[in-house]
Order: C-alpha cells, then sequence, then structure tokens
C-alpha cells in the first residue's frame, strides 16, 4: 500500500466520487480561474491528485519529470528549483463537465466549485533537485 496524506485521499475522492477535476496553483483565484494567469493562457487540470498538489506547492516555471506512476518508488525529478520556488498553494475543484472527454485544457475561464488550501506536507513523495543534487520533498 502506498503512502497518502490525508489531503492526497480526500481528493481522490472528490475525483472519483463527485466527477471532480482539479487544478492546482499557487495563486489565490476566487470564484474562477483566468486563463491570462495561468501558464501558456491555458487552464490545465487533472484527475491525478498527486500532480495537482505539486502545481500546487511549486512555482509554473520548475520543470518536472515523471513517469506514469507518482508513488515512493518512483523518484520526481525537478530542474529551475531554488528555495522561493516551493511553498503554500490551492487545489481548486471544477466540474468535470465543463470539459471534453479526454480533454483537460480551457483558453476559457472556468468556475470554481471549492477551494483547499494545500501545504509543501501534503505532498508525500520524493521529488529530487536535478541542478542542486538534493531532495527537496520526501
Amino acid at each position: 500500500m502506498r503512502n497518502t496524506s490525508e489531503t492526497e485521499k480526500f481528493l481522490e475522492f472528490l475525483v472519483k466520487e463527485r466527477n471532480m477535476l482539479l487544478h492546482g496553483s499557487r495563486t489565490d483565484f476566487n470564484g474562477t480561474i483566468n486563463p491570462k494567469y495561468s501558464k501558456g493562457g491555458i487552464v490545465s487540470v487533472t484527475d491525478v491528485p498527486q500532480i495537482a498538489l505539486l502545481n500546487a506547492i511549486l512555482s509554473d516555471d520548475v520543470k518536472l519529470h515523471f513517469g506514469t506512476l507518482i508513488d515512493q518508488n518512483h523518484l520526481i525529478t525537478a530542474e529551475g528549483f531554488n528555495d522561493e520556488k516551493i511553498g503554500n498553494g490551492f487545489v481548486y475543484l471544477v466540474d468535470r463537465r465543463l470539459f471534453a472527454p479526454g480533454s483537460y485544457q480551457s483558453n476559457t475561464i472556468v468556475p470554481i466549485l471549492g477551494k483547499l488550501p494545500v501545504r509543501k506536507y501534503d505532498f508525500v513523495y520524493p521529488v529530487y533537485d536535478l541542478d542542486h543534487q538534493k531532495l527537496i520533498i520526501g
């Protein structure tokens, strides 16, 4: 069994049982997510809580590398990291019905159904800084 945080378990429940998608960001949005404040002018959402949590605690300009599994046995690596690029953030809950099946991006304003504040410690998997050769999470 994998090690998960209570936050991750809650997000998994919302995705599976409440048909939500997730958007992680360090930006504090209220009511809607505006693509003009998102990376590349696109609002990206996911059904993978670990990805939403990573996006919530790391700055957009940190380049992440990971495989199809995110757990204690599969290392995530990061480039372009420094201590200012990690912090508290938010995971936003959005309605899956706003997105076409298999398409998790929008260039229009996306209404927020809920907002969950998160901290670095809500992400429990190891992330390795390739630039400085050290673990930054985990």
